[in-house]
């Protein structure tokens, strides 16, 4: 009888030929479990879902960015404006400008610098407050966007990390990806406050160099971020109605935004604005109106534009510092738990993303929790050891020399 391919022969007593198939190779079999795990559907998250997203854009776009730039703007034109505010705010000046040794005026480029970035750290204080409002929202930014989902009635049997519930571990592998799991930190306000600084130091200096190459700029009549945003502004007023132009003016005057107070404030920036409009407004000759208008759409141009900086700034170093956080958080967990004993020789803990994977030595995978557990319950601790090894050395001793 013919043995089909990939099959052997068994000689039975009273049967006929058996055939059994072959076990298949080891490769192929490995291949066909890589491929079922591949295949596997992996675990949606709740970052992934539609109220994750959401909090995301609200934390970082809607307040990060729209309300941090309407309450710096609120800043600027009223509580700036306040008399006490506006003292603070030149002593600071003055004092800076002292120990950098220039006059605590626009005289100087560098003068000018020291000016506008005390005036950008006062823009600063409606920045603190918004950093404030979005850490809570980071931190139960999850249970948030679980709530969303099922007020949605869409994805909300996806749950957050911190709704799951705790799974009695089987393995040794899943007792010590549990412990060091629990070591690690999702969110910290680290995170955001330390991103906020850096940003802000950021764009400190790049505000600095920005007003420095541009006066630099406008000398060789090129271009520079002023000029542009004037121009902004000179658009603006050549569209708006009339009345609308009229009002805005008068609200500027009542806080301190007229171009009397420009000129009285900032006399070097004040003739910049005025030769800079004489020589590109569409109205022949000095337009006041037009001028404060094209100089609040300067104000209005800067705070975007900077405000839209932080708030995409924030966002990729507040994930980057998460990381980093997260990975020294893992080697401590490491560390600590190998010294009481969790982690043995030989075992590799490694975090992806918020997953914590672990990977036993060869021939100790998959070694049961318990079991492990009542083994090291059992094994004697070197002092006992080291005991028991001497009581059993005297007991010798005696026995021979009774003999």
């Amino acid at each position: 009888m013919q043995v089909p391919a990939g099959e052997k022969a068994i000689q039975t007593t009273d049967a006929p030929l058996v055939h059994t198939p072959l076990p298949e190779p080891e490769s192929k079999s490995t291949e066909k479990k890589l491929e079922t795990d591949l295949n596997k559907p992996q675990e949606q998250k709740i970052a992934d879902t539609f109220g994750g997203k959401f909090m995301k854009l609200f934390t970082f776009f809607g307040i990060g960015f729209v309300g941090n730039s309407t309450l710096s703007l609120v800043f600027t034109y009223i509580f700036n404006s306040r008399p006490e505010t506006k003292k603070l705010r030149e002593d600071i000046i003055g004092g800076i400008s002292k120990v950098a040794g220039v006059a605590g005026d626009e005289s100087s480029s560098l003068g000018k610098g020291i000016r506008s970035a005390v005036e950008m750290c006062f823009m600063f204080i409606a920045g603190i407050t918004v950093t404030a409002i979005m850490q809570p929202l980071i931190h139960y930014g999850d249970r948030l966007a679980h709530g969303i989902n099922k007020l949605l009635g869409k994805d909300a049997d996806v749950l957050p990390d911190e709704l799951k519930p705790l799974k009695d571990p089987k393995t040794v592998e899943e007792k010590i990806a549990q412990e060091v799991g629990k070591k690690i930190q999702k969110h910290s306000p680290f995170d955001l406050w330390v991103s906020r600084a850096i940003s802000m130091a950021t764009v400190l200096i790049g505000d600095v160099v920005v007003t420095q190459a541009g006066l630099k700029a406008e000398k060789h009549n090129l271009p520079s971020l002023d000029t542009v945003s004037w121009g902004i502004g000179r658009f603006l007023y050549s569209i708006m109605p009339k009345d609308l132009s009229a009002g805005l003016n008068r609200w500027f005057a009542n806080h301190d935004a007229s171009l009397e107070d420009i000129q009285k404030n900032s006399p070097d920036h004040y003739d910049r604005l005025v030769k800079n409009n004489t020589q590109y407004s569409v109205y022949k000759g000095n337009n006041p109106e037009e001028q404060c208008t094209s100089e609040q759409g300067r104000l209005v141009v800067k705070e975007l534009g900077w405000t839209g900086f932080l708030a995409v700034t924030m966002e990729k170093l507040t994930h980057s510092l998460k990381e980093w956080r997260k990975d020294r958080q893992l080697e401590k967990a490491v560390k600590e738990l190998s010294r009481q004993g969790l982690i043995q020789d030989g075992y590799e803990v490694k975090r992806v993303e918020d997953k914590i994977e672990v990977k036993a030595p060869v021939g100790k995978e998959n070694r049961p929790w318990q079991d492990t557990v009542k083994v090291n319950k059992n094994t004697p601790q070197p002092s006992q050891s080291y005991r028991k090894a001497r009581q059993e050395s005297k007991a010798m001793v005696q026995g021979l020399s009774l003999q």
